[in-house]
């Protein structure tokens, strides 16, 4: 709902357009996967989706994973290839807790959120 038609957040009972992502249902301690080849820029315990690992994979396009248990599997520079398993689903975002368990999944594309399903098939 970034910059679009507000949804729902069950966390803050209200409608919201500042959601940058997606969120994908999936239990807690399931195993996430990089979407795609490149290098760990940023791993972070953002103050809203706890705990992110960011993946740089051109110039200016990453993903973002976020809403991790605290132990990621990976390392700040480390190359990534698609399908390596980044970290585990955890219940770290605080912004998201009443949202049920899930992974937040977001792509930033030249210096913007887009959303991320133009980017990725499931």
């Amino acid at each position: 709902s970034y910059n679009t038609l507000p949804v729902f957040s069950k966390t803050y009972n209200a409608y919201r357009s500042d959601h940058a992502g997606i969120d994908i249902s999936a239990k807690e301690g399931e195993e996430v996967h990089c979407a795609y080849k490149g290098k760990v820029v940023e791993i972070s315990n953002d103050d809203r989706l706890g705990k992110t690992v960011k993946v740089q994979h051109a110039e200016d396009v990453f993903s973002i994973y976020a809403n991790l248990a605290d132990d990621v599997n990976v390392t700040l520079n480390q190359s990534v290839n698609a399908g390596d398993v980044l970290g585990k689903v955890g219940s770290t975002a605080s912004s998201e807790i009443a949202d049920g368990s899930h992974l937040h999944f977001g792509v930033k594309a030249f210096g913007d959120y887009v959303d991320p399903t133009e980017y990725v098939k499931f």
